[in-house]
Parts: structure tokens; sequence; C-alpha cells
């Protein structure tokens, strides 16, 4: 079982080929983010947990930004980000407590459950805070996470299980492990998977509210009636 940074450093031959196959759900995410960003002369935007930089890179055209700035942890991704002209690559671990903004962003993005990625619950806290001191006073932060109340993806019988070990307090509950295939063989690490309620909680703990809220299907990025059938995808701002 890798750390997550070793686990994405090793996942970055595939991340492109993986990334392919949830690309409804991707497209759909960005669409949202396009349509609530408010849009600005030299609009300043910040990927957190960036991944090999493309997408962010597409969103900066989308939204049209003045400058892009990405960061992550992974020296693997960060090297594939380089490739990508015009923008500054950040090498930093945003869950850490002693993490110190430079700068400030009028858009900071942290997308495809990458604060699921983040070990424990007290580091997924400073994540959250440090995502918000890296936001301009009336910034936006766009989130999505994996919902393990997703019966349509997880299955009823396993979203069941997850109800029952939160109703209970189970410790870990949420935890799971993650595998990917790659050409050296398969790869795990420990991921974390909200639910609604755990996650909007967290947000109102760490200084952040909710401005907008949807739900989107996993398989066909088409928006969803309930927490039961989609991800969870999140405009935040300051409280």
């Amino acid at each position: 079982m890798y750390s997550s940074k070793d686990f994405y450093n090793r996942f970055a031959t595939v991340y492109g080929k993986y990334s392919a196959r949830r690309k409804e759900y991707i497209a759909s995410v960005n669409r949202f983010i396009e349509t609530r960003a408010v849009y600005k002369k030299k609009l300043s935007l910040m990927d957190v947990g960036c991944g090999d930089g493309r997408r962010a890179n597409k969103l900066y055209y989308m939204i049209q930004a003045g400058s892009l700035t990405l960061m992550d942890d992974s020296a693997e991704m960060l090297r594939l980000s380089r490739k990508i002209s015009g923008t500054k690559v950040v090498e930093a671990d945003i869950s850490d407590p002693s993490f110190k903004a430079s700068e400030k962003y009028d858009v900071v993005l942290c997308l495809w459950n990458v604060l699921g990625h983040i070990p424990t619950a007290e580091k997924r806290r400073h994540t959250l805070r440090n995502l918000k001191h890296l936001l301009v006073e009336k910034g936006q932060l766009f989130i999505d996470v994996n919902n393990r109340y997703n019966a349509s993806h997880y299955g009823v019988i396993n979203v069941v299980k997850n109800i029952f070990k939160d109703v209970l307090s189970t410790p870990g509950s949420g935890d799971f492990e993650f595998g990917v295939e790659t050409s050296s063989g398969t790869i795990q690490t420990s991921v974390h998977v909200f639910s609604p309620f755990e996650i909007e909680a967290l947000f109102k703990t760490c200084g952040l509210r909710i401005k907008k809220r949807i739900i989107l299907s996993y398989r066909s990025g088409k928006k969803v009636g309930g927490i039961f059938f989609g991800q969870l995808v999140y405009e935040l701002v300051k409280i």
C-alpha cells in the first residue's frame, strides 16, 4: 500500500488514460465551474492536486483566466504539468499545517476527490483551511468528492453497510483501498470516500460556506436528483 504521494508518482504513467474513462463526469464538473466562475479581467486560477495539469489548462481557457498556477506534491505529476507552457508550478503539500500561501487566487480548484487522498481527518481539516487561505476575499473554491452513499455507483448493499457504519460511528468509516493497473502491475493506496453530511460539516468547521451544490452521475455526468445517485460537487466561499 503506497502513500498518496508515492501512488501518484507511479500513477502518472497511466493518469491520462485513466481519466479518459470518466470524461463525461469530468466534463460536467468543468461545465459547472465554467457557468459558476465569476468572470473578471486577469482572473487568477489555482489547481491544487493538479495531476498532469491538462484539465486545469482547459479550464483556464474555459473561464478566460489571466494566470494559471498548478500545485501538487507528486514530482512525477508536476513533471507532466511543466510541459504546459505559461503556467507556474508549485510543489507543496496542501495538508501541511505549516503551509503558507504566498499568493491568493480568484478561483481555486481541488477536483476529483483530491481531498479524499488526504490520509486523516485532521489533515483534511488542515487542507480545507489552507485552501480557504488561498482565496482572495470574494474568491471561489470548487471541490468535488466521491460520495459513499452513491448507490448508483457503489451498489445498494454497500451503501447500506456504509450508512450502518456511520450510525454506529465505526472507526475508519469511509476509508477504502483504491487500486489502479499500470504497466508495472497493480498499485494501491488508501482513499477516503465522504458522506454528504460529513463533508458539509467539515466545510462549516473550516470556515467555508456552500454557495452551490450539484450531484452528478459518475457514469454519465448528468445531474441527478438525490444523494444516493451521484457524486458531490460544490462551489464554496469564505464564511
